[in-house]
């Protein structure tokens, strides 16, 4: 499954990228340099279902990120749910920067396609 999903072409990512992704953000928080990292976070707000809070620690924003990269990976058919909650569907290979980008790039849209 990884694998397919890097095998898609570069510049349709950076399209839906730009007109699925970014241009939803940029319509809903007026901001249209948000970092994926940003991105992360907001779908772990989202997710939290407790809404944006001022003033949250560090760990407290990381958890709100790792959760919104666990629901991007689900929507991208990357992580499974079971009786134990989201959890892999198969081992993450070893990936160089490039195509980790790509990856979670592939997720978010996956994502904002979702929902």
């Amino acid at each position: 499954m990884i694998q397919n999903l890097l095998k898609l072409d570069a510049q349709q990512i950076e399209k839906d990228w730009q007109s699925k992704v970014i241009k939803v953000i940029e319509n809903t928080f007026g901001q249209s340099d948000m970092s994926p990292e940003g991105i992360l976070f907001l779908m772990g707000v989202q997710e939290s279902g407790v809404g944006y809070q001022p003033h949250l620690e560090k760990e407290h924003k990381q958890d709100l990120i790792m959760l919104g990269t666990t629901h991007a990976w689900f929507a991208a058919g990357l992580y499974i749910k079971d009786e134990e909650g989201l959890r892999p569907a198969e081992p993450f290979p070893n990936l160089d920067l490039d195509e980790q980008e790509k990856l979670l790039k592939i997720a978010i849209i996956r994502y904002f396609e979702a929902v």
